[in-house]
């Protein structure tokens, strides 16, 4: 991705998270963000952008993650693929996570999806945090897989009422709109 492009998806989860909580109040008190996923949230370094760009507002918010690439929330659950994702995130008392699955998962192997979703939605919820869910984008080679993953992390949200960042469709609605823009870092598809 072009950094302008990343600066893009990264302003719109900075709206996201200005919008759905009070960053920015006279008080002050800082906001933890544990960030779960893989390359769709390392790459670039997310976490600590959002949180820069947050910090350099006046609010106050603490950023980690739990990424491995091509990884899925089955994987971060069960602590395949070295994640330490369950560790962490009874480790601190978090605010938000914030969750990426893979994104062919999302209707590959729907069920899994869906069950791993939950599990970490009641999981989160009963540890004193909000879940939010990131809505991964189509890779590079296929745009069109966009729906699919849109439709999966639609139907994870209304089923256990969680809110959800549409970083997939702006991906989508900006390549409609700006094809002239390079999206995908040496127009590879993510892992």
């Amino acid at each position: 991705m072009e950094k302008r492009s990343i600066k893009t998806l990264i302003a719109f989860i900075l709206v996201f998270f200005g919008s759905s909580f009070s960053l920015f109040s006279q008080e002050q008190e800082q906001v933890k963000v544990l960030f779960v996923g893989n390359s769709f949230i390392y790459f670039y370094n997310m976490p600590m952008v959002v949180a820069s760009m947050v910090n350099s507002q006046g609010g106050n918010m603490l950023v980690r993650k739990s990424t491995v690439g091509g990884s899925n929330l089955e994987q971060h659950w069960k602590g395949e693929k070295g994640t330490q994702t369950m560790q962490i995130l009874e480790s601190e008392k978090w605010d938000y996570v914030v969750f990426n699955n893979h994104s062919r998962s999302a209707y590959e192997t729907p069920e899994s999806f869906m069950r791993y979703g939950k599990l970490f939605t009641d999981k989160v919820r009963s540890l004193g945090a909000k879940p939010v869910f990131m809505t991964t984008w189509a890779y590079h080679s296929n745009p069109l897989m966009q729906e699919r993953i849109s439709k999966g992390y639609d139907s994870l949200a209304n089923v256990n009422d969680v809110d959800l960042v549409l970083a997939g469709p702006l991906f989508s609605k900006a390549r409609r709109l700006r094809p002239d823009l390079s999206l995908f870092h040496d127009n590879m598809d993510p892992t």
